[in-house]
């Protein structure tokens, strides 16, 4: 089994680019259209919305990697992610039901809801796609194993239609939305890209740039009416496939060269589904609680609010790794 050093360090910074997306959610709606601050906010939102379907492309990648040469052990895998990932995730849409509840604005008779479709708080929705990937992934490498190429395109074509031309209630907490870029980090770990992305990486870069802009610009020139950009979905993921493939490259590419970076991302990466889980507490906290008693203008709320949290995520990391060191010692 391969050690990948350069996955701590994506994951690290797919965690601060969620944060971000979070952060800039309530500036984009309520900066006005056109101006300088709201461009730029507008931008730096639509850019990073690969962060969730980079995770799941992540878990492809690990899952695949983990047990390509041994037999999947039904019973511990299911109990592993139970432990580590649902048993976590329900705590965690407790302490939001228990937050929002207090407020009025959460009910007991929908508390099954919230934590099988994960609708209580915006972000839960990764984990209930997430889940549903552990669930076939025993079966899914079956196939896969026997036929590659064939269930990544059949992934690829099962995205695409649920992306655009099939919606429904819950499409986006359905795993065949982004079935795709789990499969695609189950295909990049058989046909080990890691190994020839290098080759590849300029040209991704310059793909990336060009459909990017392209994709954002008329995804903004949609926001501001007059517009219907048909196939924008299409178009998001091939910019978002473009844009993992650049950020594992460069990824890669610092964790070759860059120690210390990489410490850092190790500490961060392993308190990441913690922060994953929660940094939405704390944001909702600075809306609702404290903010909203000063007269703030959004890009003072947006600054402040950017401060408090990743200042938060970087004292959790590192207050977690010390305790987890000294323990060890003792």
């Amino acid at each position: 089994m391969k050690k990948f050093k350069e996955i701590p360090l994506m994951n690290s910074f797919l965690c601060f680019c969620v944060v971000m997306v979070h952060l800039t959610s309530d500036p984009v709606e309520n900066l006005t259209f056109g101006t300088f601050w709201h461009t730029i906010i507008y931008i730096t939102n639509r850019v990073l919305w690969f962060s969730v379907p980079a995770f799941l492309f992540l878990s492809g990648l690990k899952l695949y990697n983990k047990y390509t040469d041994i037999k999947i052990d039904l019973r511990r895998f299911y109990a592993g992610r139970l432990k580590k990932i649902v048993v976590p995730y329900v705590i965690c849409v407790l302490v939001y039901f228990l937050y929002f509840f207090g407020k009025g604005w959460a009910d007991v008779k929908s508390l099954p809801k919230y934590i099988l479709l994960g609708t209580l708080v915006s972000h839960c929705y990764y984990i209930v796609i997430a889940v549903q990937a552990y669930i076939i992934f025993p079966l899914l490498k079956k196939v896969f194993d026997s036929f590659p190429r064939t269930v990544t395109f059949a992934a690829l074509i099962c995205s695409v239609v649920f992306v655009q031309f099939w919606r429904f209630e819950y499409t986006d907490r359905f795993l065949g939305t982004y079935l795709f870029y789990f499969v695609f980090g189950m295909f990049f770990a058989k046909y080990r890209i890691y190994d020839k992305i290098k080759k590849v990486y300029p040209l991704c870069i310059a793909g990336y740039v060009v459909v990017a802009i392209t994709h954002i610009g008329l995804l903004y020139k949609q926001s501001a009416g007059g517009f219907w950009y048909r196939y924008a979905e299409i178009v998001n993921v091939v910019c978002v496939t473009l844009a993992i493939l650049v950020i594992y490259g460069t990824c890669l590419a610092l964790s070759q060269r860059c120690t210390r970076l990489c410490r850092l991302a190790g500490v961060i990466n392993n308190t990441s589904f913690s922060i994953y889980l929660y940094h939405i507490m704390v944001l909702s906290v600075l809306k609702y609680d404290i903010l909203p008693r000063f007269n703030l203008t959004p890009g003072d709320k947006f600054i402040i609010s950017a401060v408090v949290v990743y200042g938060l995520i970087l004292l959790y990391s590192f207050l977690t790794d010390f305790i987890k060191k000294r323990r060890r010692q003792i």
